[in-house]
């Protein structure tokens, strides 16, 4: 049976903003209930299988060196040209954002001068960063889909 459809009168950069805040939630504003918790299981599945595989550490943050501490004179465009990673991962909304401190947090010296988290190994970084990626590129593809439907709704 159709899942019964509620027209949304949001207009769509409402919308794009929603989906961006929490995966799914754009695809639900414009009455399609079903895809949006699709959406947001699949994407925050990803992201966060991504961070279970290769640890907080594989998010990369412009601006921030492998050690935690704050690269001084870089240009944002230069540092995001060496990791365009971070583009992607942090499509995935709030959550890309809050692993990203984790991530700087992680890479920063405890109490006996070493790290509190350790970079996973090169294959394993690897995977991890493009689970995370890919899990922001999907939701930016659904960003991009429920604000098309919220404009066509928008225009009847």
């Amino acid at each position: 049976m159709p899942e019964a459809r509620r027209a949304s009168q949001l207009p769509p950069p409402v919308v794009a903003l929603a989906a961006w805040l929490l995966p799914g939630l754009g695809h639900s504003l414009v009455g399609e209930r079903v895809r949006g918790i699709a959406i947001g299981v699949t994407v925050v599945s990803m992201y966060v299988g991504g961070l279970l595989i290769g640890g907080v550490r594989v998010i990369e943050v412009p601006g921030y060196d492998n050690d935690g501490r704050k690269i001084a004179n870089t240009s944002t465009l230069n540092e995001v040209r060496i990791k365009p990673w971070s583009i992607a991962q942090v499509m995935a909304g709030p959550l890309g954002i809050a692993s990203a401190a984790a991530s700087i947090w992680a890479a920063g010296p405890d109490a006996s001068g070493e790290p509190r988290g350790a970079r996973s190994h090169v294959r394993v970084n690897e995977i991890g960063t493009l689970y995370t990626a890919v899990a922001g590129m999907l939701n930016l593809l659904a960003i991009l889909d429920c604000t098309g439907r919220a404009g066509r709704e928008a225009e009847k």
